[in-house]
């Protein structure tokens, strides 16, 4: 005889919760918030500013066309072989990078040639190469070591005195090219620091069959998705409310959805997969369809997530159904959206540069030229080696991490504090995260109006 159980329905208010042996309980903290909705920054046109808040209506809708950027090696991490990287290919990647990044800044500085990192000379020359430190340490301005490439340098390294340079801004792994001498051909006497090798920004006109016509709405929002003290997920609900009622025409969520770190997946108390419960969860997601028919939500991965692969460029998520307002792509990626290019990445590049950054006589804004260096090395993670527990794989890095154009937007979500920023023609977001500790977070939202003409931006970062 066989027993067939009906199933109940699920209970709505809780149903983004894992299964679990205990009863799941809301955050307290979060609960009581009193500054929900409040407008925390803004930036950008202010005629456009006035019409941020407003939502779609159905005479609103855009015919969006939404690709992915591809890069050299296209959109698939066919050469994905994790932990096994031969040291040869890995030195021959790099060097391939130093001397592209350094033949981009010559080409900026107006420099025509550079010599070996160890040549004697006493009158001034040029040299190219990597920034390194000289222990297994933090950087500081008496341990940069200059690798040379290898056509220049047979790849050897000099030790750099940065005593007469009036202004540096310097890290491991960037790539620079240097005026100044080396007399004994031991120690490089630096008197200029060249380090821009920024890609003029993308045309957004450039192809006419596919310009933006219009006002186009976008919300940018980074995991984590729950409270660290709770699975309940309740400021992702709030913010699929949010979808719901202001039915914007794009949707990036960066991960983790699932944060290895939390404390609720440390200690095994779900009942269920950490995959199938993603799986509920992009379920719920798909369910938007039916409240905001018009609303595309692009996913961005994250190697933070307890279901994923803990590799850097992380490959793009899968789910156990196909939803049709739902797109997986990886990190970091570059969209074209009708000709506006968007730069996303989930890793927080900019703490990891900043733990590691040394600068001199620079003034200015510190965010902004974290940002800069983004853009300067023509990629999303240019620093090397990286940060502690991030797995990094060469190939993958010189395949998917590099930038082909200077975007329109660059998303880099942050523990720093959000901002909204004009780096170089480039508008950096840092919307933060939507949960911090037990508490509601922030996200952006943008609208983007373009004409056959010119392109505005505007943007505003708002409480959960």
């Amino acid at each position: 005889r066989v027993k067939v159980e009906i199933e109940s329905a699920p209970n709505q208010t809780n149903d983004l919760c894992p299964a679990t042996y205990s009863p799941t309980v809301g955050s307290a903290k979060y609960a009581s918030r009193t500054n929900v909705g409040a407008v925390v920054h803004s930036f950008g046109d202010e005629k456009l500013l006035q019409n941020i808040a407003e939502p779609c209506g159905p005479n609103d809708t855009l015919n969006l066309k939404i690709t992915q950027v591809p890069n050299d090696e296209g959109e698939t991490y066919t050469k994905a072989m994790f932990g096994f990287e031969l040291l040869h290919e890995k030195a021959s990647m790099f060097d391939n990078n130093i001397r592209y990044i350094s033949q981009c800044i010559m080409k900026k500085c107006g420099i025509t040639d550079v010599t070996s990192v160890r040549c004697k000379t006493q009158a001034e020359v040029s040299v190219a190469g990597r920034i390194e430190c000289d222990a297994d340490a933090r950087l500081n301005p008496k341990s940069v070591v200059l690798q040379g490439t290898w056509d220049q340098s047979l790849s050897q390294a000099v030790p750099v005195d940065l005593d007469n340079v009036k202004q540096y801004s310097l890290f491991p792994g960037q790539t620079v090219v240097m005026r100044g001498v080396n007399t004994r051909g031991d120690t490089f006497v630096a008197h200029e620091v060249f380090c821009d090798a920024s890609l003029p920004p993308a045309d957004h006109k450039a192809d006419m069959m596919n310009t933006l016509n219009g006002k186009m709405s976008l919300v940018i929002a980074a995991g984590p998705y729950t409270t660290s003290d709770n699975m309940a997920y309740e400021p992702l609900k709030d913010l699929v409310t949010y979808i719901t009622t202001h039915r914007p025409h794009l949707v990036i969520m960066t991960g983790p959805f699932l944060d290895s770190e939390h404390t609720k997946v440390k200690d095994n108390t779900m009942a269920e997969t950490f995959k199938s419960f993603f799986d509920k969860l992009i379920d719920n997601l798909g369910e938007l369809s039916t409240t905001s028919p018009y609303t595309k939500i692009y996913i961005v991965a994250s190697n933070k997530d307890a279901f994923h692969v803990n590799i850097y460029p992380t490959p793009a998520y899968s789910s156990r159904r196909k939803h049709t307002n739902i797109h997986f792509v990886p990190d970091p990626c570059t969209l074209n959206i009708n000709g506006i290019v968007i730069g996303v990445t989930s890793t927080d590049v900019l703490m990891h540069i900043s733990q590691e950054e040394i600068s001199t006589g620079m003034g200015g804004d510190k965010l902004s030229r974290l940002a800069s260096h983004i853009l300067m090395q023509q990629s999303y993670y240019p620093l090397w080696p990286p940060a502690q527990g991030m797995s990094v794989d060469a190939a993958l890095w010189t395949a998917h991490a590099q930038m082909s154009c200077t975007p329109h937007i660059l998303v880099l979500p942050s523990n720093f504090r959000y901002f909204v920023k004009d780096v170089n023609g480039c508008v950096v977001v840092n919307p933060e995260h939507l949960t911090k500790g037990t508490g509601g977070g922030t996200f952006a939202r943008l609208l983007i109006a373009s004409d056959n003409e010119d392109k505005k931006i505007s943007a505003q970062i708002v409480r959960i």
